[in-house]
């Protein structure tokens, strides 16, 4: 971690290792992968569009009941999370000089 002083002369830490957005990214496609995988929803709407296919695991969720819907949901809100978590940790590498 990079560290820099902030307004009142205080030295902190930057979350600006370029590993843990390469982490954050793994933990992404996991949770997207996990929540395709458990849905059931058919391979074949993949070839239609990425958006055709997440409304599929989102009906296919649907249909198996409600608590497995909201795991389904879990996940996918898990992957977003970690995804826009590395685009701001990957804007902070690149913007923030090494001191």
């Amino acid at each position: 971690m990079r560290s820099s002083p902030d307004r009142h002369g205080v030295t902190v830490l930057i979350p600006a290792d370029p590993n843990l957005a390469w982490w954050l990214l793994v933990v992404t496609m996991v949770a997207v992968i996990l929540a395709c995988a458990l849905s059931g929803a058919p391979l074949s709407n993949l070839a239609i569009g990425p958006r055709a296919y997440a409304w599929s695991v989102v009906d296919a969720a649907t249909r198996r009941g409600e608590a497995f819907f909201w795991f389904i949901w879990i996940l996918l809100s898990v992957a977003l999370i970690a995804f826009v978590a590395a685009l701001v940790v990957t804007y902070a590498v690149i913007a923030t000089p090494y001191r």
